[in-house]
């Protein structure tokens, strides 16, 4: 914008609006690229600043002494800003508690944070500090300071407004601000005037140009030759089982490829029981310790029954490193090594992938929220800055929250109404899932996510299906599959997330229904019109209705939730598992009742729908209405969308599914109520959709087995008549790995001693390993406990702490952990498989308490409930599991030594301890006090402790 502005900020002694107080006010004046003055002050907040904010922004208690009283600065700050238009990064925030004082009521404010979520869609943190780093800005002044932070969010915002007069496209900023101009958007005034600008120096008019269309070069279509592939061979050539393997000798065309390789037994005898099952057309469940070399052990067989029998192979692992290692290295590593003249290709969900057509009904439709908003402007940015064409993967993109998830799907190929063939009909093959499904009827290896794999064969009907035919399938990872089959059909309610479903109707002016309107009025005859606006009118109204009763039924569940359960805030969330037993409970009577009502609204509108498919189907034949394909697909999605709706919702209230488990959540306050329901057993889907469809299914990872047996994961998977092998350790880590238990630690209950143990055994082995160091918690509230004080104390000794709990992204925590020679990263059980860190990245790991599950989890009760005894058959198993997946990290590293500490009393104290120990790989064990662990390592590390 132009004229001057004033970027604003301020520390608080906390995040909570109703009770924290200002203790700095910090503030910057500028206009174009020139700062013109700038104005701090401490604030006495006449109350303590709590330690996390002290470690946080260095602001003490004695610093405030002698610091003016909020009331004596209001004026002045008043004054400073003037008649300015007010910046600031999440500036609600700081605005909030400036006006509550009484002042800047009325200024117009821009938030830089809405500037950079449209000019940076790729960005995965918009924090300051990162869009600093990320626009090559330099700050004046430590961060969380309130003056250094206002000249940060000056700069930034500096650098935007530079980008939007010189970098966006004219008309990439028209159609934005075209879309925004019917919704109260913070980013839409910076952007209006950037365009106004642009448009008199390039004397046009604000209609001169039309938009870019999504189907332009950066989206060109491709030619796919007709599939050569497969789906299984007539008659199957088997595999030389003892011919691969010689690839893996000391003289082998792969060891003499590999500069550092040599030669594992371990990995030879894998690779020979993978060939076996694709000879013998059979299962195989094989643990492969880290160390073994797995992938290349089942990707040279893989490819090589692929090449010589012309057909596919499936790969699915669960962590995007892996697949990312499968791809960038493992798979060009053999082609050049074994000189196999093969096609790979990596196939993601459909909702992954942008489709076009839809994109260019928003923009003929323009956006209804703004979160749809923020989407459209980062998508149409994101297509500009790919000259050379993108893949359309929404893994490139920065995705903010379930409601920037859920306007990404009304943009994706998921919500379509569409097979392959009509996607090429009307699109030409420039759509990106389009094009990567014609890659993969081509690949002889085609690399999956779990998800995928489940997900597609279940209940999808095969013309949407997203994999082409195959017959063998390798999963790596394999101690996630459950988990990847409860997540794949996990269903999520609130009365947010089901008015958004109905958002993309819109209104007889806006919406898909708007857009049935204006389509067919100018060329129906009135009679065929009015019959159109009468079903557009009653569902416009029927929705409108509906709200009332969506909020009634979620009212409902509340009330009946406040009636069976003592419901208290909490810093937990809330979980409620609903059962048979709650159902029939009278108190339940009424949320029946709000459904009863809430389902009759659902399926007036589906039939309405339904009469208006047919009736612009029939028309269609009779009149040239624009855009009728793209009328038609959506009145086809909407009617899926609400028959999956009703058949959620009545499942979770009246109809429960025999195989699925259903609760509820509240948030800590108790403002936000959600309703769920996931399958209560993964393994009849796996065995159907797997182990009973498939010729060859091979299930890997080197964490399968539970107290040395694969009964666990043979029960959860539906195994049991699988072969299995468990390869043995390739290193010898007794010389390598010292497992320290601390014999002083206290009991987790103990909660006060237990954390300060916590925190000092971190700080003492991270300050005996100069970083270097892995901290893994069970949850985000511990956490967030002990980040802050941890910070603290190692910045002293000049160690950087990467902490998951701030909001930062997994990609950026683990990039800044291993760019920063002397760091810490803390992490929570989401980094226990995807911490994709360099070899010699890591010395120490601390497992700060044993991951068992939550017992109130109610999918975890559900499935518990099914075993004679529970812990030992289920709870300390599946717990074992998660505990090797977390040890795993430090066995990775190629470094000569390692420490792992395990600050959990239970591990001594308990006997199911023991399970734990004997279930890693035979370390040098040593229980010593917490007071010794820093030297201990020390000694370790440098190789004088024997």
């Amino acid at each position: 914008m132009r004229g001057v502005l004033v970027a604003i900020d301020l520390e608080t002694t906390g995040l909570d609006m109703s009770s924290a107080e200002i203790i700095e006010i910090g503030a910057v004046k500028f206009r174009d690229n020139e700062i013109i003055d700038t104005y701090s002050t401490l604030v006495d907040a006449e109350s303590p600043i709590p330690a996390k904010v002290t470690a946080i922004t260095g602001i003490h208690q004695e610093n405030l002494v002698g610091a003016p009283k909020l009331r004596d600065v209001l004026s002045k700050v008043s004054d400073f800003v003037g008649d300015a238009t007010i910046v600031g990064q999440n500036i609600e925030f700081d605005l909030h508690f400036l006006q509550k004082a009484g002042i800047l009521t009325s200024h117009a404010s821009v938030d830089t944070y809405e500037l950079a979520s449209v000019l940076l869609p790729t960005t995965p943190r918009y924090n300051l500090n990162a869009l600093m780093q990320e626009l090559n800005l330099t700050p004046d002044g430590d961060y969380h300071r309130a003056l250094a932070d206002a000249q940060a969010t000056a700069q930034v915002y500096m650098a935007f407004w530079h980008r939007l007069l010189t970098s966006v496209p004219l008309d990439v900023l028209q159609e934005i601000v075209t879309a925004s101009q019917a919704l109260p958007w913070k980013g839409a005034p910076v952007f209006a005037d950037a365009l106004q600008i642009r448009l008199q120096n390039s004397k046009k008019s604000s209609n001169s140009k039309p938009p870019v269309p999504a189907t332009d070069s950066n989206m060109a279509p491709i030619t796919v030759q007709p599939s050569l592939i497969t789906s299984t061979g007539a008659k199957a050539t088997p595999l030389d089982t003892a011919q691969l393997a010689a690839l893996l000798e000391p003289m082998g065309k792969v060891t003499q490829a590999i500069s550092d390789f040599a030669s594992r037994p371990a990995q030879t005898e894998m690779l020979e029981a993978v060939s076996q099952a694709f000879n013998d057309q059979t299962h195989l469940l094989i643990e492969a310790p880290t160390g073994t070399g797995r992938t290349l052990a089942y990707l040279i067989p893989a490819l090589t029954w692929a090449v010589q029998n012309n057909e596919r192979v499936v790969i699915a692992v669960n962590s995007h490193s892996l697949q990312e290692q499968l791809i960038d290295r493992e798979l060009p590593l053999i082609k050049q090594a074994l000189g196999l003249d093969f096609e790979a290709a990596v196939l993601k969900r459909r909702s992954s992938y942008l489709c076009p057509r839809r994109l260019d009904v928003l923009r003929r439709r323009h956006p209804t929220s703004i979160d749809e908003l923020r989407v459209f402007g980062k998508v149409s940015v994101w297509l500009n800055e790919n000259p050379n064409g993108i893949d359309g993967n929404s893994s490139e993109l920065s995705l903010r929250g379930p409601a920037e998830y859920s306007a990404w799907t009304r943009l994706s190929a998921e919500g379509e109404e569409c097979t392959l063939g009509r996607c090429e009909q009307q699109m030409q093959g420039t759509c990106p899932f389009h094009k990567a499904r014609r890659a993969a009827e081509n690949a002889h290896l085609i690399v999956v996510n779990q998800n995928l794999l489940i997900a597609d064969a279940i209940n999808m009907p095969a013309e949407r299906q997203v994999l082409p035919d195959y017959g063998c399938v390798i999963v790596d990872e394999a101690h996630n599959l459950e988990e990847a089959v409860t997540d794949s059909l996990h269903f999520r309610l609130d009365p947010e997330s089901i008015r958004r479903q109905l958002a993309d109707l819109g209104s007889l002016h806006t919406g898909l229904l708007g857009d049935i309107i204006g389509s067919t009025q100018p060329v129906l005859i009135p009679k065929h019109f009015d019959q159109i606006a009468a079903y557009t009118k009653i569902i416009a109204e029927t929705i409108t209705k509906m709200h009332h009763h969506i909020n009634t039924l979620f009212a409902d569940l509340r009330a009946f939730l406040e009636t069976v359960q003592n419901l208290k805030g909490s810093e937990y969330l809330i979980q409620v598992r609903l059962t048979d037993a709650f159902r029939n409970k009278p108190a339940f009577s009424q949320v029946k009742a709000a459904w009863t009502i809430l389902k009759d609204f659902i399926d007036g509108i589906a039939q309405a729908i339904s009469y208006l498919s047919k009736a612009l189907t029939q028309l269609r034949e009779r009149y040239e209405m624009p855009h009728i394909d793209d009328l038609l697909y959506g009145t086809q999605a909407t009617a899926r969308h609400l028959a999956l709706l009703d058949k959620q919702l009545n499942a979770f209230v009246v109809e429960p599914d025999d195989n699925a488990v259903y609760w509820m959540e509240m948030s800590a306050d108790l403002d936000f109520l959600s309703v769920h329901g996931a399958p209560l057993n993964a393994g009849p889907l796996v065995k159907k959709t797997l182990w009973e469809a498939k010729k060859t299914v091979v299930m890997t990872g080197s964490t399968l087995r539970a107290s040395a047996s694969f009964e666990f994961i043979r029960q959860r998977l539906n195994a049991q008549n699988v072969k299995e092998v468990a390869l043995a350790n390739a290193r010898d880590y007794e010389q390598s790995i010292l497992l320290y238990l601390p014999s002083d630690m206290p009991e987790p209950q103990e909660r006060n001693r237990y954390q300060q143990f916590v925190e000092r055994g971190i700080i003492e082995l991270a300050a005996a390993t100069e970083g270097r160091l892995l901290a893994l918690f069970t949850g985000y509230t511990a956490l967030r406990q002990s980040a802050p004080n941890i910070t603290a104390r190692l910045a002293l000794g000049n160690i950087a702490v990467f902490d998951q709990s701030d909001g930062t992204s997994r990609q950026s925590l683990l990039e800044g952990f291993k760019n920063t020679k002397r760091s810490v990263l803390l992490g929570t059980r989401n980094l226990w498989e995807e911490a994709d860190l360099p070899t010699d990245d890591l010395s120490a790991l601390v497992i700060v308490r044993l991951p068992f599950a939550v017992p109130s989890d109610p999918l975890y009760a559900a499935r518990g409930e099914q075993y004679e005894n529970s812990f030992n058959q289920y709870t300390v198993p599946d717990a074992i599991l998660r505990f090797r997946q977390g040890f795993d990290q430090l066995l990775r590293t190629h470094a000569k030594r390692g420490v792992a500490a395990i600050f959990d009393k239970r591990m001594i104290s308990k006997e199911y301890g023991q399970s734990f120990l004997e279930s890693l790989p035979a370390c040098t064990v040593l229980r010593a006090p917490m007071a010794d662990l820093g030297a201990t390592a020390k000694e370790w590390l440098n190789g004088s402790l024997p």
